[in-house]
Order: structure tokens, then sequence, then C-alpha cells
């Protein structure tokens, strides 16, 4: 089946999942202007949270290479997508594993059976809100004032890091531990 709607694709997913079947995707998108490049990689709005922290992974290893060989705009744009695509991980990170798919964007309903093992804590906020707002000062066009140098590739795994650490931390005190485990950068 092919289709442009991540809804639709979303829902083609649950109910492959809901029937016993292990859903497959294929991403066919253009390469150097030509059409049908095909790639087993899903849309990065597909990938949960598991797959976005090894896709980051992965780019750290570019976004180094950039730093020691690219200029400083090269670099700074190259970070400017990274933390975009990390604070959207946070964001997945929230719906997914803090607040346990009880509510999931293009989702059928709310998962109610789902709610008891949710548990927000203070720090759960406190770590949401300094995650979020580390990368938040670089996607958002900051005052002229106001601009600094991106940070260092060392800076960005710290990033990672944090939201990494922040998930084992909830799925250490979740009694399932049905949340991914995910390893640092």
């Amino acid at each position: 089946m092919f289709t442009h709607d991540a809804v639709f694709l979303h829902m083609l997913h649950a109910d492959a999942s809901a029937a016993g079947a292990v859903p497959y995707s294929l991403q066919v998108q253009r390469c150097g202007g030509a059409p049908g490049y095909c790639s087993a990689d899903v849309p990065w709005e597909k990938k949960n949270v598991k797959q976005r922290v090894g896709a980051l992974k992965d780019e750290h290893v570019a976004l180094s290479k950039t730093k020691k060989t690219g200029t400083d705009n090269e670099y700074a744009e190259n970070v400017v997508g990274y933390l975009d695509r990390l604070r959207k991980t946070w964001e997945r990170a929230v719906e997914e594993c803090l607040f346990n798919g009880v509510i999931e964007r293009f989702g059928y309903g709310v998962k109610t059976q789902s709610i008891a093992e949710v548990d927000v804590l203070d720090t759960d906020y406190a770590a949401i809100d300094a995650g979020m707002s580390a990368c938040s000062a670089w996607v958002h066009d900051p005052a002229q004032g106001l601009l600094a140098p991106p940070p260092t590739p060392d800076e960005v795994a710290s990033m990672v890091n944090a939201l990494v650490d922040w998930v084992t931390e909830i799925r250490n005190r979740r009694p399932k531990n049905s949340l991914p485990k995910l390893t640092r950068l």
C-alpha cells in the first residue's frame, strides 16, 4: 500500500499489530531530484523513542565530523537540525514513556488500562523543562545580542544523555519495565 498520509500509516500499523502481524514500512522518496529511492528507514515522525535515540547517535558522528572539517555556519546549521529532532524526541518521550502511551497522536482513543503505570514526579517536570529548554534555545530564532556559539558535540551528547537518563529513570521505577532500554551516547 502506498500513502503520503501519516495518520493513515499509523492506523495501518496499529491495525496490523492488533491483528498479530508485524508491520513493515518502506519509505520512497527523491534522491538527487530523482524519484524512487527506497529506504527501510521510516520517517522521523513515525519513529519511536528508541529508534530516534539510535538515529541521533548515528547523526552525532556526522555532527562531530562537521565540527572538525566544516565551516562554523555548516556546523551551526547541523546543530539546529539535530536539536530540533532531539526536542521532538523529548515530546515523543513524554507521550510514549512518561504517559505510557495512554494518549497517542493519531491514535484511536485513550488507553485507560495503561494509566495504572503512569506516575509523574516533580523531577520529571524538571528534566523535561531542562531538556526542552536546552534544545529550544537553538531551534527558535534567538535575539542577535544573545547569540552564542552553538553547543559542542560533547555538549550535544550530554543533552541526548539527559533524555536517555530520564527515560531510564522512568523505566526503572515502573514494575513491568515496558519502556525501551536505551544506551547513552
